[in-house]
């Protein structure tokens, strides 16, 4: 455990300099059924979900022309809460039939929605999913940045939150670069960690 001393230097590491960048989704519907890659042959099934975080993240990266980094450098967080669920209900529904889907089970791993973008945009850095309320995240994610900024030698990490109200999903997603600068804490923590607009 942390004392609260520690916590305090620990949340230093949420004044960064993030390059101003960030992408911002709220999706009113989506397509149980959007399973299969239309673009990559390799990527033949994944949680709806995981389509929304890659368009979210994808947004982020193009926005500043991101493209040109190193994804060796790159790891992403991601906090949700909702995760693969609707992925884990058709699996479970399959099951009560019968029949299991090699694909579908693996699809309704948590983590697997991370894989997917990574997979999608060859990112190879670590990668950490949160299956967690949003706002229980702060001092993890202050933790993780430490730690992988330090330990793994990265330029770039994403965070990303992914969730889901009564009828929306809300797709949240900020680049926080390595030279960082100290600056206030409303820089991005209270406003990325704000439930849903």
């Amino acid at each position: 455990m942390y004392s609260s001393a520690e916590m305090n230097e620990m949340k230093k590491f949420f004044f960064y300099d993030y390059c101003n960048v960030s992408s911002f989704m709220k999706v009113e519907s989506y397509n149980r059924d959007l399973y299969f890659s239309k673009v990559m042959p390799s990527l033949r099934y994944a949680d709806s979900t995981a389509w929304i975080l890659l368009e979210c993240i994808d947004k982020l990266l193009k926005s500043q022309n991101c493209y040109q980094i190193e994804y060796t450098d790159v790891g992403i967080i991601l906090i949700s809460d909702y995760g693969t669920l609707d992925t884990i209900h058709r699996f479970h529904d399959d099951a009560q039939n019968g029949f299991i889907s090699p694909l579908r089970f693996v699809a309704s791993n948590p983590a697997s929605t991370v894989g997917f973008v990574c997979t999608y945009l060859n990112i190879h850095g670590p990668t950490l999913t949160l299956p967690t309320p949003l706002e229980n995240c702060e001092s993890i994610i202050s933790i993780m940045l430490q730690k992988w900024f330090k330990r793994q030698n990265l330029e770039h990490i994403i965070v990303a939150s992914l969730q889901k109200d009564q009828k929306n999903f809300t797709c949240k997603s900020i680049l926080i670069k390595k030279d960082y600068q100290y600056k206030g804490y409303s820089d991005f923590a209270p406003e990325f960690f704000r439930k849903g607009e």
